[in-house]
């Protein structure tokens, strides 16, 4: 395949960033192996184009497995995953990723086209009690000779909740582009319409992708998608963002705080949800220092993040792939410059 990742009695948590697989072979997973066994195998994997790669198991793109003491939580964020094939035959799937007992797959913003597996999951196949955490994500024209076509969910994988992501046949809850096998549950009403992808093709960002056209609901969906994690953010923000807050303060005690958040602005693609992590970071930081105690000061801090991160995801939506960019190019600017403060 393209890459193994073995954390044997050790760790293996590389950062996969602007990078493509194309055109690998595995017998589990075509383009990446992801080994947690007797340690720690969580990489996070962002702005990455899997296509074309095959398996001749499960995982036709990924495959993350975990044994003896170990564990796996990869991150995948703001990545493609297209035409890729997983061949095995009896309980392997998984046509983009096959997730093995006890691994915590987490993935947002991301979209899996025409993905296939002989068996299980056209896009994702969850085994035992291997989870997913799918935010704001594309799930369509997946297919699977059996069971699931977008996503196969396994008896111990717990409750897999799909609001605020597009799954083809899915009308009226999960529906039928995912399968669940009980006790698993899938929660939540996903988007069902057409996304109007287009060609995997050079978009202009660090990896090609495929931008949907004007109307597709996946607009709506990732602005979704990122208000839900702001909302869920909210009430731990203080606790989970203050060394963040902490890190940027120089700038702010320079004068520099707007660079400081335009810095933190997504650098392409779907990443709408970084300044509002930086807004809250900021803020949070600024209220422990302080010693804000005042419960409805507290609240009104809350509302007013709430409602100005909702503006800047709007704004960020409305910009488009092209506005992003531009973002993207000031934020490298702006770090060559303070790198020099």
């Amino acid at each position: 395949g393209g890459l193994r990742c073995n954390a044997q009695d050790g760790a293996c948590s590389p950062t996969l960033r602007n990078i493509t697989f194309s055109g690998n072979y595995a017998s589990s997973g075509g383009a990446l192996f992801n080994s947690g066994y007797n340690g720690e195998a969580s990489p996070l994997i962002s702005h990455a184009t899997f296509t074309g790669n095959v398996s001749g198991g499960s995982g036709g793109a990924i495959y993350n497995s975990v044994s003896g003491t170990g564990s796996s939580s990869p991150r995948i964020e703001q990545s493609t995953f297209s035409v890729n094939r997983a061949t095995g035959g009896g309980v392997a799937g998984g046509g983009a990723i096959f997730n093995t007992n006890p691994t915590q797959l987490d993935v947002a913003f991301s979209t899996f086209y025409g993905n296939t597996a002989t068996n299980r999951g056209g896009a994702i196949a969850n085994s035992g009690s291997a989870h997913a955490t799918i935010t704001a994500s594309v799930f369509w024209g997946n297919t699977t000779g059996s069971l699931g076509a977008q996503i196969f969910l396994d008896g111990n994988s717990g409750t897999t909740d799909l609001d605020g992501n597009l799954v083809q046949g899915s009308s009226g809850g999960c529906g039928n582009g995912v399968y669940v096998v009980s006790p698993a549950v899938c929660s939540g009403n996903p988007l069902t319409g057409d996304p109007l992808l287009g060609t995997l093709q050079d978009n202009g960002g660090p990896t090609w992708t495929m931008l949907p056209a004007a109307g597709s609901p996946a607009h709506a969906l990732w602005l979704l998608g990122g208000l839900l994690l702001l909302l869920k953010l909210r009430t731990r923000c203080c606790f989970t963002l203050g060394h963040l807050g902490r890190a940027l303060r120089l700038t702010r005690l320079l004068g520099l705080q707007t660079l400081a958040l335009l810095l933190c602005a997504g650098s392409g693609g779907t990443g709408a949800l970084s300044p509002s992590l930086c807004l809250l970071a900021l803020s949070c930081h600024q209220s422990r220092r302080r010693r804000w105690h005042g419960s409805h000061r507290r609240l009104g801090l809350l509302l007013f993040l709430q409602l100005l991160g909702t503006f800047t995801l709007l704004l960020l939506a409305l910009l488009g792939t092209h506005g992003l960019l531009l973002l993207a190019q000031l934020r490298q600017s702006l770090a060559v410059a303070l790198a020099h403060v």
